[in-house]
């Protein structure tokens, strides 16, 4: 019996199939990627966990819990919701009752209507085409030279004035006065105008009621008194005719 030649090289590729996995682990291990992606996957893991204890610590979602409850809560849920049917069944039918005592008459039944929709008909305008005017020159206006009519001045008719009387005053005697004279002096009486409407005036006179004389030129009138009481009058009449109010005075004389 012969051994075959290639049992060393069997053997050697048996021994040397582990050293190759060996050699590949320590090779992938001491690999410096391998270990940046190996560390990220267990950094990953970690925040995973943290978050999955901070969300079952704050009471939002219990997940260690979650099966056993899910379990333990599903019979009483049916109940809840058999004892809730029953409820709703038995509130329903006290309401059909009710119903029925109130109106005998059914209710009639309201079907909705259909609103029509309206499209709207869209009419598409043909662009008429455009004519072009060719522009005349407008004719601008001449202006006729328009005769100015200058107005006449309105003549005013003259106003004829409106006579007034005369005006004077006595200067003396004053009314009531009492006069005493020589044998020597002459008593006369003083007047002078006063108005606008006094010239040209002339003068009539009443001495001691002895009678008016006639209209003459105004001068200093002196006369001899009577004892005693006298009285006299004056008026005057200016160039227009129109006469003044009488203008009296009385005075007490005693001669010396």
């Amino acid at each position: 019996m012969q051994i075959p030649d290639n049992t060393d090289s069997h053997s050697l590729e048996i021994q040397e199939a582990p050293l190759k996995k060996e050699f590949f682990l320590k090779r992938l291990i001491t690999n410096s990627k391998t270990q940046s992606i190996i560390g990220a996957l267990f950094i990953l893991i970690i925040g995973l966990l943290g978050i999955a204890l901070y969300v079952g610590a704050s009471g939002k979602v219990p997940l260690f819990s979650f099966s056993k409850e899910s379990n333990y809560q599903r019979p009483t849920e049916i109940m809840q919701s058999t004892k809730e049917s029953a409820l709703q069944r038995f509130l329903s039918a006290r309401k059909d009752a009710a119903s029925t005592k109130v109106s005998a008459t059914p209710s009639p039944t309201i079907y909705p209507t259909k609103t029509p929709t309206i499209t709207p008909s869209v009419q598409l305008k043909t662009p008429t085409p455009t004519k072009k005017i060719a522009s005349t020159p407008t004719q601008t206006p001449q202006s006729t030279p328009t005769n100015t009519v200058t107005p006449s001045p309105t003549q005013i008719p003259t106003s004829t004035p409106i006579p007034y009387p005369p005006t004077f005053e006595i200067l003396y005697p004053n009314e009531g006065q009492y006069i005493e004279l020589t044998s020597s002096q002459t008593l006369c009486i003083v007047d002078y105008p006063t108005g606008n409407y006094t010239a040209g005036s002339l003068k009539r006179r009443n001495m001691n009621n002895g009678g008016w004389t006639e209209y003459a030129t105004p001068d200093g009138t002196c006369f001899d008194p009577l004892e005693g009481q006298n009285t006299f009058s004056f008026q005057y009449k200016n160039s227009q005719g129109i006469e003044s109010v009488v203008y009296t005075r009385s005075f007490s004389f005693h001669r010396l």
